[in-house]
Order: C-alpha cells, then sequence, then structure tokens
C-alpha cells in the first residue's frame, strides 16, 4: 500500500510511535555537527536504518545538516559507519529528494557513494522523474551523465519524458538540446 507522505507519517506515528535515534536527537536538539560526528565515530548513533515513523540517517541529515562545513563529511561517515546510500522512507530514496531539490552535489555525491540511479519510489518514481517533473534541468543533467534510465515507467505508466514540464526538460531528455 502506498500512502502520501503526511499521511503515511502519521499512519506510522499511530502504528508504532514516533521513536527517534540518539542520532536524531543531537540533531534536533544540538544541531551540531561536532556532536553528531562524535555520536557516530563512537557508535552512539542508534540505528543505521529507517524504522517504524522516523527517517533513516541519510534522509535525517541531508536537510538538518545542509548548510554546515561539516555536512558532506557527517554524510561519508555515516555511510562508512553502515548507513545505506539507498535506504528507503516514507518519500523513497534520498536521490530523489536531491533531484526535488535540484541539489547537484548531493547528487553527485550520493552516486558516487553507490546510489542506485534508477531506484523507485513507491509510486515507481524515480530522481530522474523527480528531475523532470520540477524542471530542475541540473539534476537531470547529472543523472542522464551518470546513466539514469529515462525509459523506466512509474506505476501510473509515465515516463521522465511524459512528466517534462519545460521544452528543455524535454530536449534533454530527447537528446536534442545540451
Amino acid at each position: 500500500m502506498c500512502f502520501l507522505p503526511w499521511t503515511l507519517a502519521a499512519h506510522l506515528m499511530l502504528s508504532f510511535g514516533s521513536e527517534e535515534t540518539p542520532l536524531m536527537k543531537a540533531l534536533q536538539h544540538y544541531g551540531s555537527e561536532v556532536v553528531v560526528q562524535k555520536m557516530i565515530a563512537e557508535g552512539k548513533a542508534g540505528s543505521l536504518e529507517p524504522g517504524a515513523g522516523y527517517d533513516g540517517p541519510i534522509h535525517y541529515t541531508i536537510p538538518n545538516l545542509r548548510n554546515s562545513t561539516k555536512f558532506m563529511p557527517i554524510l561519508n561517515q555515516l555511510i562508512d559507519a553502515g548507513a545505506d546510500v539507498n535506504e528507503f522512507d516514507r518519500s523513497g530514496p534520498p536521490l530523489l529528494d536531491a533531484a526535488f531539490a535540484n541539489d547537484t552535489e548531493v547528487i553527485k555525491f550520493l552516486i558516487k557513494r553507490g546510489a542506485d540511479v534508477d531506484r523507485q519510489n513507491c509510486y515507481g518514481e524515480t530522481a530522474l522523474m523527480k528531475a523532470s517533473q520540477t524542471g530542475h534541468a541540473e539534476a537531470l543533467i547529472e543523472l542522464l551523465n551518470s546513466g539514469a534510465n529515462k525509459n523506466i515507467r512509474s506505476r501510473d505508466g509515465t515516463t521522465a519524458l511524459d512528466k517534462a514540464k519545460t521544452e528543455r526538460i524535454k530536449g534533454l531528455l530527447n537528446g536534442t538540446q545540451h
């Protein structure tokens, strides 16, 4: 069963509670990359897997520390400690979120660390589809250059080209623009 993100979050919290890992608490209450790095290094971050009612560590770290100068080192540290770069939470894998936000730095990082460029969310959407439907040409180009398959169909039968919002995006997907 597939839920809209907000309904899924409400369902999970009502069904399982909103258990927070020590890492999540540190990010929320301290917002300090130094505390987070120390917790990871000492193995005190808690589970590094997504669970009932909460996002996985990569999903949670990206919005909470994105503007920190230690953002990439912390993501590296999380992945080195066992966090899954393809973790699947209520919105899908982190690469979809990065494509939706047009964050090419995070897109490059996640792919370099092993993200599956064609991993789909519960609706069958890929990061390429998210970049296409939001009109984010930079993200789209990065994903195409990384081998994203533009022919994958979502659960509703549409492709990235079908979801394209602009002529530029259509041209990039068709190979008629660069």
